[in-house]
């Protein structure tokens, strides 16, 4: 999973899922599978905002306007940014809560919850959900 990310930081993640929500998170660090959190202040995770005939089209209506995004930074209160496991992905943490987004391995599945580092809402409609698209923007590595 994490090949193809290798040298690569300041990237957006950007996620589809299978009640057609999307959302995602900027990452400022680099990938690293590592045993504990890392990362820093300047990350942050958002949602789009979902229209009716988005859930019509199956996904299949290009987005034409402007939708409305909601972003949620760094609260302060801990410094859970990003966790990489071989086996998943995570960002935010802690609280009453858990992790904004965390993703499988395969990028089939994950799931998101309110979370005290970003102090966000469940990003998706579904607390639960199975990837229906998934995009990786950033600079090239050097």
């Amino acid at each position: 999973m994490y090949r193809s990310v290798r040298g690569m930081r300041d990237t957006i993640l950007l996620i589809q899922d299978s009640s057609r929500s999307v959302f995602g998170v900027f990452n400022s660090s680099y990938y690293t599978v590592e045993d504990n959190y890392y990362g820093n202040g300047l990350s942050f995770v958002f949602k789009i905002e979902k229209k009716d005939k988005d859930v019509e089209s199956r996904g299949q209506a290009p987005l034409q306007e402007i939708r409305g995004v909601e972003k949620y930074g760094w609260s302060g209160d801990n410094e859970l940014f990003i966790l990489c496991k071989s086996h998943s992905l995570a960002f935010g943490g802690g609280g009453d809560g858990g992790n904004a987004i965390r993703l499988d391995k395969n990028l089939c599945s994950g799931s998101t919850e309110k979370c005290a580092t970003f102090s966000s809402p469940e990003l998706s409609d579904v607390a639960e959900f199975k990837i229906y698209r998934v995009e990786l923007w950033g600079p090239a590595p050097m």
